[in-house]
């Protein structure tokens, strides 16, 4: 874990931004193609816009995680310089499932949550899910964040900046989930994590669970070799179906999206 510090804010890079658009602000997250209607400029636009929410709420300090998209690290620091600059301290959990931020936000004392993921979309997708004072921002609330980046009138500060890792935690209480697993019947599971940051946890995670587990598609990578990241689509199962017939598993779990947030 790294202290809290107020180490210099700095721009990503100096290619200008892309327009700030409206049809990236959907009804449950901000979303669109990275480089055409999203980019560093509209990560660090929604961090400044994000940080005047929090601070007018009366809050200080917001946690981030991104997921294991080629474009997330690069969006998740324009998005941190964005909410420093607007006055707020931020907690950067790193890589991470979805679920892992939402744990963060209700077990660090923090006032928001930013995490930046294309969730079940093509690789090239990517966006921001947010969550303030405990409540996820949709609907009307984005459309409100829309109109004040719009009319940039921003929080100003100089937050500081903390990592931690929270994988300990987070697989402790994922474990506390899964107790009830009935060792003495030994399921067979396979775990399908489809490329995603859910590989790690998963991969950590089996070797502590009874019964037998088949993992596959564990490791991260943003360009999703094994399938396309959305579970609704049957042919995105096929890797969890071939698997089925020799091991003839009790379940198998398909986490592109589900990113195992029991709990």
């Amino acid at each position: 874990m790294t202290a809290l510090h107020a180490a210099p804010i700095a721009a990503p890079n100096d290619a200008a931004p892309l327009p700030l658009i409206p049809q990236i602000f959907r009804e449950y997250d901000i979303r669109g193609v990275v480089g055409q209607e999203l980019d560093v400029g509209t990560a660090t636009t929604v961090g400044r816009t994000f940080a005047t929410l929090v601070t007018a709420a009366g809050g200080t300090r917001v946690v981030l995680g991104y997921d294991g998209r080629l474009s997330s690290p690069s969006l998740a620091q324009a998005c941190i310089a964005g909410l420093r600059a607007g006055g707020v301290d931020v907690i950067n959990i790193g890589m991470v499932p979805t679920p892992m931020v939402y744990f963060a936000h209700a077990t660090i004392p923090s006032d928001g949550a930013i995490m930046i993921t294309g969730s079940h979309n093509p690789a090239d997708y990517n966006g921001f899910k947010m969550v303030l004072q405990g409540k996820a921002l949709y609907g009307e609330a984005i459309q409100n964040l829309y109109q004040l980046a719009k009319a940039g009138e921003f929080s100003t500060g100089q937050g500081g900046l903390e990592e931690r890792d929270l994988a300990a935690p987070y697989q402790q209480r994922l474990l506390e989930s899964l107790q009830d697993i009935d060792s003495a019947k030994a399921p067979k599971v396979v775990w399908d994590p489809g490329n995603g940051a859910t590989g790690d946890v998963v991969s950590a995670l089996v070797g502590k669970l009874p019964g037998q587990h088949f993992l596959i598609n564990a490791t991260v990578d943003g360009t999703f070799p094994a399938h396309h990241p959305d579970p609704t689509v049957e042919a995105n199962l096929n890797s969890c179906n071939r698997r089925w017939p020799p091991t003839k598993p009790t379940w198998a779990l398909p986490l592109m999206v589900m990113a195992i947030g029991l709990g």
